[in-house]
């Protein structure tokens, strides 16, 4: 969406994903998009966004992977026992083991210049990513930052979105408020020590949750525990004081008025 919304030439696109399938497929689409929306040839789609095969992580190494497809994930609230449809394991099935890096350490690695935008899609593993880019995150060389709430963020929410099948509001109404973490609320006060507000993002519109904000009904994936765990939030940084420079005023309006015409 980033390269529909400035043009290839005036950005640079990286994309990670951990299983070779998906990524083949992800790209293959992303493709498709470019030369549909920008009007591009085919060789100019494929060199608009570098792949890396690898997932973002908050550790460096080889991991392992549960489910498959599009709810493959590195989250750490997934037990082995798990009776979940999305991530049972059978005998036959073949362990995934996939590669995995610190977005801090690729940034060095690549002499990444400023971050304009981090978009995570991790299926639950979303703050492990963000442990992992913390660095970049501290520097202020981040802009914005869109994470995913999931059912596989913690394990409470687990039980009541995932091991099921099928969501169960009884088991979030004995929770009440003291749920595990990481959730919605740990991962806003998270980033704003860092500087940066959060929005959980809305049809049309940007509902405010850091500090004063902040209502314990926010805490969707419990609050609304009869619909799917699966809520996007958007991160801005509050201050000038970046890699970015005075210029970043200017990248928050425009990022604050495009998220809010999605």
């Amino acid at each position: 969406d980033l390269a529909v919304i400035l043009g290839c030439s005036a950005v640079s696109l990286h994309a990670f994903d951990p299983l070779e399938s998906e990524l083949r497929r992800t790209r293959r689409a992303a493709q498709q998009q470019l030369r549909r929306d920008l009007r591009l040839k085919r060789r100019a789609a494929e060199q608009c966004i570098t792949w890396h095969h690898m997932a973002a992580s908050n550790m460096t190494g080889v991991v392992t992977m549960r489910g498959k497809a599009n709810q493959a994930s590195l989250s750490m609230a997934i037990s082995d026992g798990t009776m979940s449809p999305d991530y049972r394991r059978h005998e036959a099935d073949p362990v995934i083991r996939v590669k995995a890096k610190k977005l801090d350490e690729f940034a060095a690695e690549t002499t990444l210049g400023p971050v304009l935008l981090l978009k995570i899609d991790t299926e639950g593993h979303d703050m492990e990513v963000l442990q992992g880019t913390r660095a970049l995150l501290e520097r202020g060389c981040i802009a914005a930052i869109v994470f995913e709430i999931a059912g596989q963020m913690n394990a409470d929410f687990f039980r009541i979105h995932k091991e099921f099948g099928q969501p169960r509001p009884d088991i979030a109404a004995q929770l009440g408020n003291q749920t595990a973490k990481p959730n919605l609320r740990s991962m806003v006060q998270w980033l704003e020590v860092l500087d940066y507000d959060s929005f959980l993002i809305g049809g049309r519109s940007l509902i405010p949750l850091t500090s004063s904000w902040w209502h314990n009904s926010y805490e969707v994936c419990i609050t609304r525990a009869e619909l799917p765990c699966w809520y996007d939030v958007l991160a801005i940084r509050r201050s000038r004081f970046s890699c970015f420079g005075t210029s970043l005023v200017h990248i928050q309006r425009f990022l604050l008025d495009a998220f809010q015409e999605i």
